[in-house]
């Protein structure tokens, strides 16, 4: 199933290519309405207990994703959900390297609580009893941890599965990483102030160079042995610009919410 959220012409005929050689594959189309908006059309329009989520820019890395993915299903009968891991494709430049470098999509925490929609599957059964994702969720970076929260509030357990992977396409544009983080921002936001967190997002804004200089920090780190002194100096230049378009989406969203 394949959810078309508003794409154009030339979009939606390559995909119509693609589906004509998957037996059983349908494309379903709707006005652009977000991705929460766009995931519970797919679930609308499926039957199956279980529901596998996965990105347009994502391709699975082995042929038994899926056996992979939904195997802890079979073992706990009381799972909720999963998300599995998502690593790099290979990079073309120095935006996508720098994503790579800093694993800015592996969905890998300290502690799991959020499935990334970009791998993840979820009983039907609890997305019915939680009526799927907000669709107040205009922009991504916040519809998939606040459905991973309602889950587990509603006491139902996630889990990591670490060999289920897919492979992530990175953003190849300075103007697209920037688009790209800006709209975060304004998904955090909106995940901010339904989660009580406005004065968090607040906070971050009115330190902004506190902000600033620990991420700074952190990418340095984090890219150490992965490139050279210069590449690593251009990714936190990068990693700066894209924070402060962060920053800039989740101010402009937090105001938005205030109306």
């Amino acid at each position: 199933m394949v959810v078309d959220d508003g794409s154009d012409a030339s979009h939606v005929r390559r995909v119509e290519a693609a589906l004509a050689s998957v037996p059983g594959a349908r494309l379903v189309r709707q006005a652009n309405s977000g991705p929460a908006a766009a995931r519970n059309r797919g679930i609308a329009e499926t039957s199956a207990p279980l529901i596998v989520f996965i990105d347009d820019d994502c391709i699975p890395a082995t042929r038994d994703w899926l056996v992979r993915l939904v195997a802890p299903f079979v073992a706990d009968a009381a799972l909720g959900g999963v998300g599995g891991r998502v690593v790099p494709a290979p990079t073309t430049n120095w935006v996508s390297g720098f994503l790579a470098a800093t694993e800015y999509s592996s969905g890998l925490q300290p502690v799991f609580e959020n499935a990334a929609t970009a791998n993840a599957c979820y009983r039907r059964a609890v997305l019915d009893e939680l009526n799927g994702f907000d669709e107040k969720f205009r922009h991504p970076g916040g519809d998939d941890p606040d459905l991973s929260a309602r889950v587990r509030a509603a006491g139902h357990r996630l889990e990591f599965v670490r060999d289920a992977v897919v492979e992530h396409t990175e953003l190849e544009s300075y103007r697209d990483f920037l688009a790209h983080m800006y709209r975060r921002g304004l998904g955090e936001a909106r995940l901010a102030a339904k989660q009580g967190r406005r004065a968090h997002v607040a906070l971050r804004a009115a330190l902004f160079p506190l902000f600033l200089g620990r991420t700074a920090t952190g990418t340095w780190r984090r890219t150490a042995g992965k490139g050279s002194v210069a590449a690593r100096t251009a990714w936190v230049a990068l990693d700066t610009a894209g924070r402060g378009a962060f920053v800039a989406g989740s101010v402009r969203g937090l105001r938005s919410e205030a109306r």
